[in-house]
């Protein structure tokens, strides 16, 4: 299993940064998918790579909804290709707001991961709330079969089971699946280092209900289905 930089989107150097174009969301409440990029980037790199840069340059690429938007902290792209030519979006799951991940795509993942290859999953981060509050973790490989992923929003030091932070099982956890890959390096990297040293540790606060528009996610989750699924997850 690829060991990808951990990075936390709470850490005490951008916590409290404005995301994207926004003037009130901060890096620290909503930047877990910003964060799954930081990491991706790292890895690509080889060099750890700053959110607080990655958050400047995504603007300049024009990654979020702009200013004055309905949601001006929102990303809108999910092609990485501007932020590092290495990284290559292979495409999506459909999303399964109702049913759990069908048997089908949870081998698709388990294949696409056990060759080498990122994957960028959605999932709910407080299933005891309605509806769905949308995170980001990045899936890096698996260990003893099981589904392993850096977490934005946990201070962990390594990855972890997907299960049961999220669900009762990987099916039931994952909402949707944007696939990764990283092509081959066309130059000599520097010494990936960043595995050997960790940002400053925040003490975890209490569990938060972090609600992540729709728009952030592709295609669009639909409001209608939310009361069913949530039938399902009592």
């Amino acid at each position: 299993m690829t060991c990808y930089p951990i990075q936390h989107q709470r850490d005490a150097r951008w916590v409290n940064s404005l995301l994207g174009n926004d003037t009130q969301n901060t890096i620290g409440n909503w930047g877990c998918l910003l964060t799954c990029y930081t990491m991706l980037v790292s890895e690509a790199t080889g060099v750890e790579q700053s959110v607080l840069d990655i958050n400047a340059k995504a603007r300049r690429l024009n990654m979020f909804q702009p200013a004055g938007a309905g949601c001006p902290a929102c990303i809108t792209s999910f092609d990485l290709t501007g932020l590092n030519e290495r990284i290559a979006l292979l495409g999506f799951s459909d999303q399964y707001i109702n049913v759990d991940l069908p048997g089908n795509e949870l081998v698709k993942l388990q294949r696409h991961l056990d060759a080498g290859n990122p994957a960028v999953v959605l999932v709910d981060i407080n299933l005891q709330k309605p509806g769905i509050q949308s995170h980001y973790v990045l899936a890096t490989g698996r260990e003893n079969g099981a589904v392993m992923i850096n977490d934005p929003w946990v201070n962990d030091s390594k990855a972890v089971p997907m299960v049961p932070r999220y669900g009762a099982n990987e099916p039931f956890a994952i909402w949707q699946i944007i696939y990764y890959s990283l092509k081959p390096a066309t130059r000599n990297l520097p010494v990936n280092d960043y595995r050997y040293k960790q940002s400053a540790p925040i003490a975890p606060s209490a569990w938060q209900n972090i609600l992540q528009p729709a728009a952030q996610a592709a295609p669009t989750v639909p409001d209608a289905p939310v009361a069913a699924k949530q039938i399902k997850r009592k």
